[in-house]
């Protein structure tokens, strides 16, 4: 059985997204109708796909990172430092590519998931500061690589495949709207959360 409060939480939520939905569906009853080809769906949904799964993994890294060193019961002198780690990691891999451009631009979106998987599992290694260490520096590579291989990736398939320009905004139009409902769903996730520790506290 669910609390009156978490009954109130998901009434709220569920409504919520129903706004959200039409309001999405209003904004695209005002764009303008693009004709495009089976070939071009197929890409523009692949890409979406893949991209939407990554950036759902990192959005669900950041939201619940909190809840979960604490639940591990780490210090929060532990927790800061994992921070710091996180964002010296993203700032010394940020500099290193933009210095040494290694690899297809389909091998760093690639290397962005599979830098994701392994910090997520990183996690549940037991609150054991070498290996969450770890996991925050890949973190850091994987995040350089989410905000710039997977732009760049779509922008020269696009143009490689011969698709016109004005198609480009069309699939830019669509993420827009796919990362509403990431934040959405994301945003259900870390209050759950919250929900979770404080009940716990309590």
């Amino acid at each position: 059985m669910i609390s009156e409060a978490e009954y109130i939480f998901f009434v709220a939520f569920g409504g919520v997204c129903v706004l959200v939905g039409l309001t999405l569906l209003k904004v695209q009853s005002t764009e303008p109708i693009t004709i495009t080809t089976n070939e071009f769906k197929t890409f523009q949904t692949n890409f979406l796909i893949g991209y939407m799964t990554v950036m759902m993994g990192e959005v669900l890294c950041v939201a619940s990172f909190f809840h979960i060193m604490t639940s591990l019961q780490l210090s929060f002198d532990n927790i800061t430092q994992l921070y710091i780690v996180s964002v010296s990691a993203t700032t010394i891999f940020g500099i290193i590519t933009e210095i040494f451009d290694i690899g297809s631009r389909r091998d760093k979106c690639v290397t962005t998931a599979f830098l994701y998987a392994i910090a997520t599992f990183t996690l549940f290694s037991g609150g054991n500061m070498e290996i969450l260490l770890l996991g925050r520096c890949l973190y850091g590579a994987g995040s350089v690589l989410l905000h710039s291989a997977f732009d760049s990736y779509l922008v020269h398939d696009h143009a490689s495949q011969g698709f016109p320009d004005d198609w480009l905004l069309h699939t830019f139009s669509k993420l827009a709207h796919g990362m509403t409902i990431v934040a959405i769903a994301s945003g259900k996730k870390k209050e759950l959360g919250m929900r979770k520790r404080s009940a716990k506290l309590i």
